[in-house]
C-alpha cells in the first residue's frame, strides 16, 4: 500500500529527493535494537574506549513509534495502515575519530580571553592526543517524514562535551539540510549543547503532525546521540 494514499495535506519541507533516503536505509540494513559502534581496540583506553571504532561507522535501529497505531486505529485506520505510517528507522552515520592540536587550542583559548596556565594546561592535553572529536549525523525516517540534526562531540578520557570545554566548542544544529517531510507539518521543540559531563546526550526533540482521514495524528519524537568519555556511542529514540 502507498504511503502517500492517505497522507493530507500534502505539505513539503525543505524537500530533498525522498528517493535518496529510501536507497540508504535499504542499503544500510535494519537491525532490531541498537548497534553499538564495531569493535576495533583503538589508541589508549584512558581516551579511546576498547569498542571505540576510529574510522567512520553506522548505527541502524528500527522500531515501532509508541502511541501512533492507537490513534490510526481510533481513526478507523487499519491494522496495515497503521504498520505502514508507524514503523520508523533512526540512521547515525559517523565521521572518523579526530584529534584536536596544540595549535586549535591555543587559538580558541586566545579567543575565550582564557589565562596562561589554563590555556598550557588545554594545550598540553591535546599534544598528548587526549582531545578527540567526531562528526555525526543523525536521521529519523517514519512514514514520509525525513528528520535529520547533525554534530560534533569531543570527549578527553574524563569527560564529554558540545558546550565550550578545554579549549574546543562541539556543534549541534537541528532540523538540519536534507529533513522532508510529506503530509507532516514538523515542530521542532529542544536542541540540547550539553555541558562536559560523563557522557553528552545530544537530543533533538520535535513535534510531528499529519492529518489522516480527517483526523489529526500528533507524535513526540526525541533523538538522542550520547558520546562517554571514552568515546563509546549510544542512539535511541524516545516517544512517537
Amino acid at each position: 500500500m502507498s504511503r502517500l494514499r492517505f497522507l493530507a495535506p500534502l505539505v513539503a519541507h525543505r524537500t530533498r529527493r525522498p528517493a535518496i533516503a529510501l536507497f540508504l536505509v535499504t542499503t544500510l540494513g535494519v537491525g532490531s535494537a541498537p548497534i553499538a559502534a564495531s569493535a576495533e581496540p583503538a589508541g589508549s583506553a584512558s581516551v579511546l574506549g576498547p569498542s571505540v571504532a576510529r574510522a567512520g561507522t553506522t548505527l541502524v535501529e528500527s522500531t515501532e513509534i509508541p502511541g501512533c497505531a492507537d490513534q490510526v486505529i481510533e481513526a478507523d485506520g487499519s491494522a496495515a495502515e497503521a504498520r505502514e505510517l508507524c514503523s520508523a528507522t533512526l540512521v547515525t552515520s559517523q565521521g572518523p575519530v579526530e584529534t584536536a592540536s596544540a595549535i586549535e587550542i591555543r587559538d580558541e583559548a586566545a579567543s575565550l580571553g582564557w589565562s596562561v596556565a589554563e590555556t598550557e594546561r588545554a594545550a598540553a592535553a591535546a599534544a598528548s592526543g587526549a582531545i578527540r572529536s567526531r562528526t555525526w549525523v543523525q536521521t529519523y525516517w517514519g512514514a514520509s517524514n525525513w528528520e535529520r540534526h547533525e554534530g560534533r562531540t569531543y570527549w578527553d578520557g574524563s569527560r564529554a562535551w558540545v558546550a565550550s570545554y578545554r579549549g574546543k566548542t562541539g556543534r549541534h544544529v537541528c532540523h538540519t539540510e536534507g529533513s522532508w517531510a510529506i503530509g507532516w507539518v514538523i515542530t521542532p521543540v529542544r536542541c540540547t549543547k550539553p555541558k562536559a559531563a560523563a557522557a553528552a546526550d545530544a537530543y533533538y526533540r520535535f513535534d510531528a503532525q499529519i492529518l489522516f482521514k480527517g483526523s489529526p495524528i500528533t507524535l513526540g519524537v526525541a533523538m538522542h546521540y550520547q558520546m562517554s568519555r571514552t568515546g563509546a556511542v549510544k542512539q535511541w529514540k524516545i516517544g512517537g
